[in-house]
């Protein structure tokens, strides 16, 4: 094992046990990001802009826009499945080190980032799944494709007998 397989080490001598450290690619300059999508005919862009409550454009630094590959917590390091699109605010970012994400320079040469976040920091995630619809709406929502979670759940509860009851006479 590597030193660049260990998560960063903390940056001073403050310890979070309940800090989780995420790694990737920085989307946004101050409150706004774009996101370039390119379709076989035409290339879109997605601008954002996050603002606060009364509409003002939030201060640099106040948000994240990144596209993260990884996370680490407990001192182990961790892929996620697909990179996600995670917006979160109060956060400081800094050129990412370990886990494979960084070059093991603190200059951060890699170009990826790194974010030390609480495990109660609110996060937005959007959704950026590009492909068919069949692949992405009609097959994911059909059985056998989606989570456990998202099927209904019926209970039958046995008699003391260990017969259920038939909803014949009351037996």
């Amino acid at each position: 094992m590597s030193s660049n397989d260990l998560p960063a080490p903390p940056p001073s001598a403050e310890y979070y046990p309940d800090e989780v450290i995420l790694y990737g690619a920085k989307l946004n300059s101050g409150a706004q990001g774009d996101i370039r999508y390119t379709s076989s005919a035409r290339t879109f862009i997605l601008h954002l802009e996050l603002r606060d409550g009364g509409g003002a454009p939030l201060t640099t630094g106040a948000v994240a826009m990144a596209l993260v590959y990884g996370y680490s917590v407990d001192g182990h390091c961790y892929r996620v499945d697909r990179p996600r699109l995670l917006l979160f605010t109060d956060v400081a970012e800094a050129p990412a080190l370990g886990c494979g994400f960084g070059d093991g320079e603190p200059s951060g040469g890699s170009g990826y980032h790194m974010w030390r976040v609480r495990r109660s920091t609110e996060v937005y995630e959007l959704g950026g799944l590009t492909g068919r619809i069949d692949d992405l709406l009609l097959q994911s929502n059909s059985p056998g494709r989606r989570s456990p979670a998202s099927y209904s759940v019926h209970a039958q509860l046995a008699h003391r007998t260990s017969r259920l009851p038939s909803g014949e006479g009351g037996h």
